[in-house]
């Protein structure tokens, strides 16, 4: 009893330093398994087995409190996924009856798939994606932690998926983990409401009125480049983003983003920042996924929301200023007032934001949402999608002479002139062109379902309820099956129709992009305008793109889409740009 008692007395004695030492070592295992350690984690591996037998020889020569609590830390650890993995095995259980004949690599008790990415940098994580793609084939499951995930390329599969009314919602999980909750990533009866109202802002009879701002800041977007003409190599990309996101805050909240410029453009690095800070980083660690964890991890990012704040700042911003600047005349118009009035009522002063006010179906809150998911993303996709084409005809100096060509026939004597809208109608190489590079390099490679219903595709696999499907259309868009020699750039071949759903840059079905249009718009303003004033070379070739190919939310190239530019010949460098 004695020494009961002096054992007893010893444990409460250190009970609060063990404690602490016991919640320092979880937070250092849980701090390395954020940072990579999860590479160096072999959940089989002898040294475990090692250690735990080491530490019961420890207990049996007399009682060692470190190592008490260590077999209580990793018994407490171990409790805890097998409580997890025991509150879900029902659900598992039958999710792996229904996917045990779709192919995928091998996973571990509890990680799943994890360990596949762990430690993967973006580019890494993308090149192990689609190794993985090819070896299994077009349906591929993962498991990460307990959270299916059925990756998905064949065009059949996918019109199944996209077409069918069951398989609108997009995934919650991802969605939250996004910050997102705008047009693009919001679900059911609040996506229904926010596409009607903002998809007639990008009618094909109001996206004339957007010319004059992709015009004028393609203007300055020549002016910029000017002084980088010089021959040497650069990262196109700031150049480019900048003058989309000038694009579209005017055409979207009706405000020059010069009005909110500091010295030194400091306002507009740190919007720019703020983008990236809104998209980068969510699938570098595949375990984000997991939302405790994610949200583990956010806690720690001070300095995305320091940027973001910019962004948030700059809608507010503009919101309140259009609130208290709203006429009176359409107040006895609200709950009642009809998309097609406003089409007809939206002159140059009427922007999205303004039919969003107007229409009164949206809160405050839920505006801001949507601007912000529009200024993400049209300024993002538009950016990329320009620095792919402008990429690729550097590195193919036929197919950019070709466009060329094609500039100089519709522009004539007067090649200075501002485009129109019937000038990038008449544009249809440079259209085959976007289309090939849309397919090659896809700015969005993910599309994510929820799957609500048990659904068996036409090939005979069943994407079980509660699981996730991904779309993954850039291996989609090059499979042979659909297009001879996948990996060559031909824009030709976008001369004739194929598959409707082996070509989803936009998405596809009830889902598809309501902007994509004027995305397609603004991109052939922007190249037209950079193909007339300079010539374009890639050093490197189209090998230093393909290698450095990276994937999170989007599709980028890890050094940067790095050019050289030179002006052109005096003919067809438009008089407003020259000297003197």
């Amino acid at each position: 009893m004695e020494n009961v008692s002096t054992v007893s007395s010893c444990i409460f004695k250190e009970l609060p330093h063990l404690l602490e030492s016991w919640l320092n070592i979880t937070l250092n295992i849980t701090s390395q398994i954020n940072s990579g350690f999860v590479n160096i984690l072999h959940f089989f591996s002898g040294g475990w087995l090692d250690n735990s037998f080491e530490y019961m020889q420890t207990l049996g020569r007399g009682l060692n409190m470190f190592s008490v609590w260590w077999i209580l830390s990793i018994v407490l650890l171990f409790a805890l996924f097998l409580h997890l993995s025991v509150a879900h095995y029902p659900t598992q259980k039958r999710l792996r009856a229904f996917t045990s004949n779709i192919p995928g690599p091998l996973t571990l008790p509890i990680l799943g798939n994890v360990p596949t990415f762990a430690a993967c940098n973006l580019v890494q994580f993308f090149q192990k994606l689609v190794a993985t793609t090819n070896k299994y084939g077009p349906i591929v499951r993962f498991w990460m932690g307990n959270k299916l995930y059925i990756v998905i390329s064949d065009a059949e599969s996918i019109e199944s998926l996209l077409t069918s009314k069951a398989m609108i919602t997009k995934n919650a999980q991802v969605s939250k983990i996004l910050n997102g909750s705008g047009i693009t990533l919001a679900n059911n009866d609040k996506w229904k409401i926010h596409r009607r109202i903002i998809s007639s802002t990008f009618n094909g009879n109001v996206l004339d009125q957007f010319m004059g701002s992709f015009v004028q800041n393609s203007l300055v977007l020549i002016q910029k480049l000017k002084s980088l003409a010089d021959g040497s190599s650069f990262n196109i990309y700031p150049v480019i983003c900048a003058c989309t996101l000038d694009i579209i805050c005017e055409t979207v909240t009706g405000t020059n983003i010069n009005n909110y410029m500091e010295g030194d453009d400091v306002f507009m690095k740190n919007m720019l920042r703020a983008l990236e800070k809104e998209l980068e980083g969510t699938y570098k660690k595949p375990w984000v996924l997991n939302e405790w964890m994610h949200n583990r991890r956010k806690g720690s990012e001070g300095d995305k929301e320091t940027f973001v704040d910019y962004l948030r700042e700059f809608i507010d911003n503009v919101v309140t200023e259009k609130l208290e600047s709203r006429p009176n005349g359409f107040q006895h118009y609200r709950g009642n007032l009809q998309v097609e009035y406003l089409q007809w009522v939206r002159g140059r002063e009427m922007c999205l934001l303004d039919l969003l006010i107007q229409d009164d179906q949206l809160s405050v809150e839920e505006i801001k949402e949507e601007l912000c998911t529009l200024i993400v993303a049209g300024t993002k996709v538009t950016a990329v999608t320009c620095c792919f084409a402008l990429s690729l005809l550097g590195v193919y100096q036929e197919v950019q002479h070709r466009v060329l060509e094609e500039q100089e026939k519709i522009f004539g004597s007067d090649i200075h002139r501002a485009a129109t809208s019937k000038d990038l109608s008449d544009m249809k190489y440079l259209e085959q062109v976007m289309k090939e590079t849309l397919r090659l390099y896809p700015p969005v490679p993910f599309l994510f379902r929820t799957i609500e219903e048990d659904t068996r595709l036409e090939n005979g696999y069943i994407l079980p309820k509660e699981s996730c499907a991904v779309v993954f259309s850039y291996m989609t868009h090059r499979n042979a099956e659909y297009y001879p020699d996948p990996e060559l750039f031909n824009p030709e071949r976008f001369s004739h129709e194929n598959h409707p759903y082996a070509y989803i840059p936009f998405g596809g079905g009830r889902r598809i992009c309501v902007a994509y249009k004027y995305g397609m718009m603004e991109a052939k303003t922007i190249l037209s305008a950079v193909i007339r004033a300079y010539r374009i070379t890639t050093p490197g070739g189209a090998e230093s793109l393909d290698r450095n190919l990276q994937a999170g939310v989007l599709l980028t190239l890890a050094k940067g889409f790095n050019v050289q530019v030179l002006p052109r010949s005096e003919k067809v460098v438009p008089s407003v740009f020259r000297d003197g």
